[in-house]
């Protein structure tokens, strides 16, 4: 893996050095498979983490983000999770009434708890998961002298 496609994937919401490698690889080993979001979605149960499901609403469940940003804001995240519709879909403009209803209130609901939110357009090109999902991102108080992790990856190819 090249310091180039490391640093053109991870973009200003970036991941640890070592997770965003994690990420990349898994993506690329489950290229065929069918879509993650979807089966979360469903019953399954991950046997290595039972409660990386946090809620299933009607419409929408809850996941931990098996790949959590370490950045958001220039401030460090101490919590990531994802709201994802159960249907499978690639854009908020595609929700019924009824499941915009539902996703606002979720939002609602983590935001009232400080979470922040993001969700990449169905167009975006730094998407990397074509099911739509609403990142929900909890960050901790900016340390004094915090650096961001693409300044690592830099200092770490730098020596290399």
């Amino acid at each position: 893996m090249k310091f180039a496609d490391i640093i053109s994937s991870t973009n200003v919401s970036s991941r640890s050095i070592r997770n965003q490698i994690t990420y990349l690889r898994y993506l690329d080993s489950h290229r065929d498979d069918p879509c993650e979001m979807c089966r979360l979605g469903g019953t399954h149960i991950d046997k290595k983490d039972p409660n990386q499901v946090v809620h299933r609403g009607k419409a929408f469940f809850i996941t931990k983000n098996l790949f959590p940003y370490a950045v958001w804001d220039g401030s460090p995240v101490v919590d990531h999770l994802l709201i994802v519709p159960t249907r499978h879909t690639d854009a908020i403009g595609s929700f019924s009434p009824e499941e915009l209803q539902e996703w606002a209130e979720l939002i609602k609901k983590y935001e009232d708890m400080n979470y922040s939110v993001y969700a990449r357009s169905a167009n975006n090109s730094a998407k990397s998961v074509v099911h739509q999902h609403s990142h929900l991102i909890a960050v901790g108080p900016r340390p004094k002298h915090f650096r961001h992790p693409k300044h690592a990856l830099k200092v770490f190819f730098a020596k290399q």
